[in-house]
């Protein structure tokens, strides 16, 4: 059983004075994944595009992958119901409060983030809406120009950046079942 189960059910949200708890979890997971899905992409172009591939994962890379989990862990928990639409704004505030507090090490790579965020959301709120988006982003970044034979071969990659959001968040919020379903689609 999560650590919110016996808390709550599947009609009840958590109380504020739990969202700490879920917040600090889902930020741990996301940060994990974050760096090891980047030198995973990093790799593969650095292997079958190009040689010279930055793979160094700079500030401008962790902004653009913290945006797009930022807003699939949104999208999630409005799928899902994890949070009721009236405090879903807060809780998505204070998780990226929590998440950038817990990574960043300076305002710049704030401002990246929220810039990227901003971004994205025009795209709209599901990540099928701003995936093209943040992988033009990506790939032009780690590469310094744009190229769509990259694009394709990072493609292969998202649906494991979104998937493990979804699963760091249904886990986070006590939903096991839920995280095992969205597991599943990996395979």
């Amino acid at each position: 059983m999560g650590l919110f189960s016996n808390i709550f059910g599947s009609n009840n949200e958590p109380s504020r004075e739990h969202w700490s708890q879920i917040i600090e979890q889902i930020s741990k997971e996301l940060t994990v994944t974050q760096s090891v899905w980047f030198a995973i992409c990093a790799e593969d172009l650095l292997q079958n595009i190009d040689e010279n591939a930055n793979y160094a994962e700079g500030i401008e890379a962790r902004a653009m992958i913290r945006a797009f989990q930022l807003l699939t862990v949104s999208s999630y928990m409005k799928k899902y119901k994890f949070i009721s639409p009236s405090n879903a704004g807060d809780f998505a505030i204070q998780l990226a409060e929590t998440y950038c507090r817990n990574e960043v090490t300076n305002k710049d790579e704030v401002d990246d983030m929220l810039e990227y965020y901003s971004k994205y959301r025009e795209y709209g709120s599901e990540p099928k809406d701003f995936t093209m988006s943040f992988l033009g982003d990506l790939t032009t970044n780690i590469l310094s120009r744009e190229s769509g034979t990259a694009l394709l071969r990072l493609s292969q990659y998202v649906p494991s950046l979104i998937n493990k959001a979804g699963i760091a968040t249904a886990k986070a919020f006590g939903f096991h079942k839920i995280a095992v379903e969205i597991e599943q689609e990996l395979y």
